[in-house]
């Protein structure tokens, strides 16, 4: 069974991070109000298959807003609601968050032991969740230059066309719309976006290192025999990213 690691996170000897493939299936948690969970059986597979304890787990909301929470062991097998940020310093506990062509990212203070994974859209992208990730891992003591960040399987600027309406609404909600048009790119009258370079720029403003950034993840539609993604089938499927701190 095939899965995805970053190359700069797979040095960390005290650390397992992944992101799932179309091997284990759809691993979609449920939304609110969904009255079933069909993806369970799936995930409780993926678990087994990386060695996950499924009771030491906590879903992210995934509601594209840029709200980080802070987790610990009382919040297992919950979805935090209102966040797409997760960040815990407790061995064993897994942080999960589900994308089909948004961004997973990475996030490990190699020197305190803390580490953090954040659902990315362009939605989150626009308000910088990524810099605001990096604040809540201040707040704890972590200094930006010691964060080693990775960004997972996601659809990149060669596929990511919008339409009209949601680039009028990027330019609503971003406090410098005009900073936005380096990462717009036009071809065949379309506009394709490119967020991996949004959020590094939004990473190096908050002052992580570019070395210590991995910004080349597999496209989501460059690769449909091995990931999900929205944009091209519009269906309900998704990848599981998920990190944890060895026990």
């Amino acid at each position: 069974m095939d899965f995805w690691q970053s190359p700069l996170l797979q040095k960390i000897p005290w650390l397992f991070h992944t992101t799932s493939t179309k091997d284990f299936g759809s691993l979609r948690y449920p939304n609110p109000g969904d009255l079933e969970d069909l993806q369970k059986p799936n995930r409780e597979k993926f678990y087994q298959e990386i060695g996950i304890d499924s009771n030491k787990v906590v879903m992210s909301g995934n509601v594209h807003g840029n709200l980080i929470t802070v987790v610990s062991s009382k919040e297992t097998a919950q979805r935090i609601e209102g966040c797409d940020g997760l960040i815990t310093a407790e061995p064993g506990l897994t942080l999960t968050v589900k994308t089909a062509d948004c961004l997973p990212l990475f996030f490990v203070d190699h020197k305190n032991k803390f580490i953090g994974l954040v659902h990315s859209g362009w939605l989150g992208t626009v308000k910088n969740i990524a810099a605001v990730a990096v604040e809540e891992f201040k707040k704890l003591g972590s200094n930006p230059t010691d964060l080693l960040v990775a960004i997972g399987p996601s659809i990149k600027a060669c596929h990511y066309d919008i339409k009209p309406e949601k680039l009028e609404e990027i330019k609503s909600i971003y406090p410098n719309s005009n900073n936005w048009k380096k990462y717009l790119l036009e071809k065949d009258g379309k506009v394709f976006v490119d967020l991996q370079t949004a959020v590094v720029d939004e990473l190096l403003a908050a002052g992580v290192n570019r070395n210590n950034i991995d910004s080349n993840p597999p496209c989501t539609m460059c690769e449909p025999e091995k990931y999900f993604s929205y944009h091209a089938t519009g269906e309900n499927n998704s990848s599981l990213s998920v990190i944890s701190i060895k026990s």
